[in-house]
């Protein structure tokens, strides 16, 4: 029997028989089909779907050639279901014409090179250290031995040279050490001050009083106490002079014991 043309109703039909994945399933729409669909051919009375020839090698050559239709609808429409989405992984050309995948999206916010606040945070965390240590006091200065000889020396008495120790635009620190005692048992008994004081230019200009008792002066070592004052001055150079005197109380000049000048220039 001569290959009649099949009218579109049968053509999808035959697709969609084709295109469907269980062969259980084909056959038993096919039993269906059988009951439902005819074959035009032109203009002569339409056939009954059972009295097609499946052995007639036309027939079958048609149904294969719907095969290939049907499958190549499904190759394009297999593009409608791409899960990857080419925005989120788009590929951009290095200059080396590479290509590397780029996320829009990413999952540890502190990963990266890009300013993610912890610069804010340690800057943060570093004004609040350095607020702290401000009030902080300064590291403790490691201490060193008194390295003055007493040998020979009486207490008491003009053993040492004065010293300038510091100076600004118009003032300077004097210091003089003065030994009160080699031992406890250089002490006569009755207390007294050490009084101090620093006249330039003939005036003056600072004073100190120290009180000193038996319990001032240490056990077995030698005992000192280090005059510091500060004294104004009028010219850039010149001489400032330390008087040393030993008074019974604390209001009283007292007794001198000795006298010493030191040269001085800003």
């Amino acid at each position: 029997m001569p290959l009649r043309p099949l009218v579109c109703t049968f053509s999808v039909a035959l697709a969609a028989l084709v295109a469907m994945p269980s062969s259980a399933l084909a056959d038993e729409w096919m039993d269906e089909a059988e009951e439902d669909f005819i074959i035009m051919d032109g203009d002569a009375e339409p056939l009954a779907a059972d009295e097609l020839d499946l052995d007639d090698p036309d027939l079958m050559d048609e149904f294969e050639g719907l095969n290939s239709a049907a499958a190549a609808n499904r190759s394009s429409d297999s593009d409608d279901f791409d899960f990857e989405d080419e925005e989120e992984f788009a590929f951009e050309e290095d200059a080396e014409g590479g290509s590397e995948p780029v996320e829009d999206f990413d999952l540890d916010p502190l990963s990266g090179d890009e300013d993610d606040g912890l610069g804010a945070l340690e800057d943060a965390e570093d004004r609040a250290l350095r607020d702290l240590e401000v009030g902080a006091p300064p590291p403790a200065v490691a201490a060193t031995s008194i390295s003055l000889s007493v040998v020979g020396k009486t207490p008491l008495s003009d053993n040492y040279i004065p010293k300038v120790v510091a100076t600004d635009r118009d003032s300077i620190v004097v210091e003089l050490p003065v030994l009160l005692g080699r031992s406890r048992a250089d002490f006569d008994g009755t207390p007294y001050w050490l009084v101090a004081t620093v006249t330039v230019d003939g005036v003056k200009v600072a004073e100190s009083r120290q009180y000193v008792s038996e319990q001032s002066l240490a056990e077995f070592g030698p005992s000192f106490a280090f005059v510091k004052l500060l004294a104004p001055v009028s010219s850039t150079s010149g001489a400032a002079e330390i008087k040393v005197s030993k008074a019974k109380d604390a209001n009283s000049a007292g007794q001198s014991l000795f006298r010493r000048a030191v040269r001085y220039s800003l």
